[in-house]
């Protein structure tokens, strides 16, 4: 009797073993990019550390243009030249269009609605065609030239008057890239150096809430990609995003009253004068049946941030490339170029008695972008007629 078992029983294990040859056969292992071997659980999340890009880089030197690695329980795909970039980014474009559901897209980009975050559908391509078409034409953004002027001899008036002080120029620049951007899209500042009646916020609370933002924008939040910790929020950065969209809320909120007020106000004479004013428009007079353009979704567009620099080089892609290439690129070009050229032509720089330049922070702190721990400081020397600075 038992002997009859041991043989049925081997019996059964070269049957499943014949079978499991079989399959093999007919199904060969899939051709994986090489990478670092994960661990159980986490994948390789314990390897990334503070700065993931950089240890990304150093993967790429270890395992190719092209790799595989873990986080959590999810596979990701890294592409690290610019061949790779154009296959991913322009040859098989439409297929990795999209993006991934992390709590960053739902806590603040107001449930996937805005550019960065809003999955590759209806909704994304209604809302690109409303940035290239409606807010950032050619014809719009030169009608806006006047802002841009009167913000720029703003900014170079603040910087002449620290003439010979050191100071952080990345305070400035921040500045005015802010009441430019504010008064093109918003039609207003809505800021102040200090909260006042008349202003909702003060400069230095809405550049932390922008700091804020991009930094819960880039951070490895262990829940999207483990997801039984989702609900522990281990790392707070949950709860750190639902505060600040709170306070975003309450901004665009405002905002948005102070417009529809204005136009109510004017009646059958108004014109829109800025981005909100379209928008608004815009969700009044949409007919869309399938993709509707609601306040929720101007908050999200008012909201979103996206060799040549235009996504043809795929050495340099400071705009991205492809259908998620940032559809407020032009504008961008032209407050970065006349602001670079204005800082260097109008000014000489140097730095503060005793500090050199191997001294200057090379540190980065890691965000949606990348910038140094430490801010450099300099002295700003006049190179041009005082009349020019006024």
């Amino acid at each position: 009797m038992e002997s009859s078992l041991v043989v049925l029983a081997l019996a059964w294990l070269a049957a499943l073993a014949f079978i499991s040859k079989k399959i093999r056969e007919r199904n060969p292992p899939k051709r994986i990019p090489p990478g670092p071997k994960p661990w159980p659980v986490v994948g390789n999340l314990h390897q990334l550390g503070t700065l993931p890009h950089i240890t990304l880089h150093f993967f790429a030197k270890k395992y190719g243009e092209i790799m595989q690695v873990k986080y959590g329980s999810r596979t990701v795909v890294v592409a690290s030249s610019p061949k790779m970039a154009e296959e991913f980014l322009k040859t098989y474009d439409s297929l990795f269009a999209s993006r991934p559901p992390l709590a960053s897209g739902k806590y603040t980009g107001y449930d996937f609605q805005d550019m960065t975050w809003a999955p590759y559908g209806p909704h994304w391509r209604k809302a690109r065609r409303i940035y290239l078409s409606e807010l950032f034409n050619p014809n719009r953004l030169d009608s806006f030239e006047y802002i841009r002027v009167e913000e720029r001899l703003t900014f170079f008036a603040s910087l002449y008057a620290q003439t010979g002080n050191p100071i952080i120029l990345k305070n400035y620049i921040r500045r005015y890239t802010l009441s430019s951007i504010s008064r093109v899209v918003l039609g207003d500042k809505y800021f102040s150096d200090h909260k006042t009646e008349d202003s909702l916020i003060s400069i230095s609370e809405f550049h932390g809430m922008i700091d804020e933002w991009m930094v819960l924008n880039g951070v490895l939040n262990i829940g999207d990609w483990i997801p039984w910790l989702r609900f522990f929020d281990v790392q707070g950065y949950v709860k750190r995003m639902k505060v600040l969209t709170k306070k975003f809320d309450k901004f665009h909120n405002y905002v948005l009253a102070d417009h529809k007020a204005k136009k109510d106000l004017e009646a059958n004479n108004f014109v829109p004068k800025d981005m909100v004013d379209v928008l608004l428009q815009m969700t009044e007079e949409d007919t869309d049946p399938e993709v509707k353009l609601t306040v929720e979704a101007v908050k999200a567009l008012v909201h979103g941030r996206d060799i040549s620099m235009l996504g043809q080089d795929f050495t340099l892609l400071p705009f991205g490339s492809g259908r998620r290439r940032c559809p407020g690129y032009n504008l961008g070009l032209r407050i970065v170029r006349t602001t670079v050229a204005n800082v260097f032509h109008g000014f000489n720089w140097k730095f503060p008695e005793g500090v050199k330049p191997e001294d200057i922070c090379m540190v980065e702190r890691y965000g949606l972008t990348t910038c140094p721990e430490v801010p450099v400081t300099v002295i700003p020397e006049p190179r041009l007629p005082i009349h020019l600075y006024q």
